[in-house]
């Protein structure tokens, strides 16, 4: 059990840091759009 959750735990860092990287990519290109 522990380990299944550790497991889905190392998953969900995973996806939130991946889903941050993407809005952070998109603003990035916001801000570029912006500027030029």
């Amino acid at each position: 059990m522990n380990r299944t959750l550790n497991a889905f735990e190392t998953a969900f860092d995973r996806m939130a840091a991946g889903y941050f990287l993407v809005i952070a990519l998109g603003v990035a290109a916001a801000i570029v759009g912006v500027v030029l």
